[in-house]
């Protein structure tokens, strides 16, 4: 409910362990992993405040990677777009 956006799954394994998409979102939220994510800015930006580190902003051609169980604030702009890839021990159910 906090995200708006769209999203496209390019990928899932059998397993559910691996998910793959495309991502365009505009939101203001905070998040904690559930599971490791790679992603990719395609467009826009998106600011990132990770709890007990640092704070970035990701542009076009960006790429971070979260890890399971670290807690994020995000504030993305209002063309923000990302490619990203979900790892998991257990099905990933965030997309």
């Amino acid at each position: 409910p906090e995200w708006e956006g769209t999203k496209a799954i390019m990928f899932r394994s059998p397993d559910g362990k691996r998910v793959a998409g495309t991502f365009r979102e505009s939101a203001t939220a905070t998040m904690t992993y559930p599971c490791d994510e790679f992603s990719y800015v395609t467009a826009g930006s998106i600011k990132a405040h990770v709890h007990g580190g640092e704070t970035f902003t990701l542009k076009t051609g960006d790429c971070v990677y979260f890890t399971k169980g670290q807690t994020v604030d995000f504030e993305c702009s209002e063309d923000y777009a990302n490619v990203s890839v979900f790892f998991g021990t257990e099905p990933v159910t965030i997309v």
